[in-house]
Order: structure tokens, then sequence, then C-alpha cells
């Protein structure tokens, strides 16, 4: 069950290393009417999900000690977060990080520097499907995705491994 404030805002984790991104994030989301927490590593993210329950991730990829492709992974394992949109917000621009993201469990992929009204039609955009039910289907599938692979850390590595492989494979 998603967090709900005691004000009824939809709560946005924000999870980025660089302090002056995160802040500025969070004040362009809360100037907009959202409760943000903010939190600046994979491992705390993971944890932060398991204690409170967002209604949406904001997600770099690249975080210190478990990578936001982990990070997404772990986030989609607990049970109230299969229906959480996460974004993966992020400076890597190629198609491969894109589908590893997407892969490892996120529902849409932005390129960092940040287009500040891009990110706040895809959150509203998100927001929105998540509570008329627009995208259930497709979080029940990626639910059950999850629950049958199973994969560990050393497996998402792996399957990461494969998606570069291709990518740099003749066609």
């Amino acid at each position: 069950m998603p967090h709900q404030s005691q004000t009824d805002k939809p709560t946005i984790m924000v999870v980025e290393d660089f302090d002056d991104t995160r802040q500025l994030i969070a004040v362009e989301l809360r100037s907009e009417g959202y409760e943000v927490v903010e939190v600046s590593d994979g491992r705390e993210a993971v944890e932060a999900v398991r204690r409170r329950c967002p209604d949406l991730v904001l997600l770099d990829l690249s975080l210190p000690g478990c990578d936001g492709l982990s990070a997404a992974f772990r986030m989609r394992e607990v049970g109230a977060m299969c229906q959480v949109p996460i974004v993966a917000c992020t400076a890597h621009d190629a198609a491969l990080h894109r589908d590893a993201a997407l892969a490892a469990g996120c529902d849409e992929y932005l390129t960092k520097p940040l287009d500040m009204g891009r990110l706040k039609e895809v959150v509203g955009r998100l927001l929105a499907e998540r509570s008329d039910g627009t995208k259930k289907g497709e979080a029940e599938a990626r639910a059950e995705r999850i629950t049958s692979a199973r994969l560990d850390d050393e497996g998402l590595r792996d399957y990461l491994d494969g998606l570069m492989g291709r990518a740099g494979a003749p066609e």
C-alpha cells in the first residue's frame, strides 16, 4: 500500500548521491505539492522502501555502494513496490543503459541534465496512471516476472552483461 502523508500529498522518493542535484529536484517537487523523501544511495533506498512505500521513486543509476540498477531490482522484490513507478534519472544516454534500466524494473528513463518541465510531466503522468489503474496489468506482469525469475545480484549482472554482449554483436 503506498504511503499517503497526513496531508494526502503523494510521496516521491528522490535517490541521488549529489546533494545539490537531489535538493534541486526536491525543491521543484515540493513546489508542485508533493511530499519528498531524500535518499543518497542505493542501499539506503532499498531499506527506506521497506519501511515506507512511496508513491513514486526517482532513481539515479550511478550511485555509490549499490548502483541504481541493483537498487531498482531489489525494490521490485518488496511486495508493495510492484506497482510503484520507478523513474531512472541518469547521465547515460545510450540505448543499452535504457534497456538495462527497464529490465531492472524502471518504468521510465530520463537523462541528465534533467529538464524540470519534462520531469514534472512524467511524474504527474505516472502518478495519474497509477491512481486510475491504467498501468495495473503491466505492474502485475512485472511482479510475476520478478517473482518467477528471483535473480540475485549475480544473476542480474549476468543478464546485464548479456545485454552488453548483444549490443556489441553484429546483426
